[in-house]
């Protein structure tokens, strides 16, 4: 729970995660 490796979904962990990806 924090940021996806980049091929699954970030978002499912927040909306903010997605920047990160």
């Amino acid at each position: 729970m924090g940021h996806g490796g980049g091929s699954q979904p970030v978002f499912l962990s927040g909306p903010m995660t997605i920047i990160r990806r």
